[in-house]
């Protein structure tokens, strides 16, 4: 459920909750969470334009999860774009721990756009939470040419230990009206020994129609 309200432009609110009861092997992931976003965007000139956004949500087992826990989530991000040049940004992410018993889990996410495309953290950073720092520079490219470089410092929530460093990037062009190419790659540099070192990369064409 979701529910927005953009009167305060160029401000918008949405309050949201998410109920699930997974009747299967995943019933770990059954929780309900609760929370409130804010983003909008703000043209402070001809060329230059701010985005930003905040979230935060808080969630605790729901159905036949077999574990009680309590844990938030907390959100914030911001770029600012000359458009000459291109943006830069930055932004912060916490999938709270419920000291070291359960982490805020997001089963129905698209981890691989927010915690590094190298997927690292299928499960959220696992019972100890992940925060994740990350800046991004994506500029303005020649030849019908987008893309953007990342780079993340992840720790735990629960004992702040640092788990590693990672450098995405993505590069995308339209080829024809209907045919796209997209390249992405990842490096991982760990920094705690359950965790390898490694590196991905992507090649993808998209046919639209």
């Amino acid at each position: 459920m979701n529910v927005s309200y953009a009167g305060f432009a160029p401000l918008e609110l949405t309050a949201f909750a998410y109920l699930l009861d997974f009747k299967s092997d995943a019933r770990v992931l059954s929780s309900n969470s609760y929370g409130l976003r804010a983003d909008g965007a703000t043209a402070l000139s001809a060329d230059w334009e701010l985005t930003y956004a905040a979230s935060y949500a808080f969630q605790e087992d729901a159905g036949r999860n077999p574990v009680s826990y309590e844990a938030d989530y907390v959100a914030a991000d911001g770029s600012i774009g000359f458009g000459p040049i291109g943006a830069f940004g930055a932004g912060y992410e916490l999938l709270g721990s419920d000291a070291g018993r359960a982490v805020f889990t997001t089963p129905l996410a698209t981890l691989h756009k927010f915690n590094g495309f190298a997927d690292v953290f299928p499960n959220s950073g696992g019972p100890n939470g992940l925060q994740d720092l990350y800046f991004s520079l994506a500029p303005s490219l020649p030849w019908k040419l987008d893309g953007k470089f990342i780079y993340h410092h992840f720790w735990s929530d629960q004992g702040g230990t640092v788990l590693g460093y990672e450098y995405d990037f993505v590069v995308s062009r339209p080829i024809t009206p209907w045919l796209s190419v997209l390249t992405e790659g990842a490096v991982f540099d760990a920094k705690i020994p359950t965790l390898a070192d490694g590196w991905r990369y992507w090649l993808e064409f998209t046919i639209h129609y």
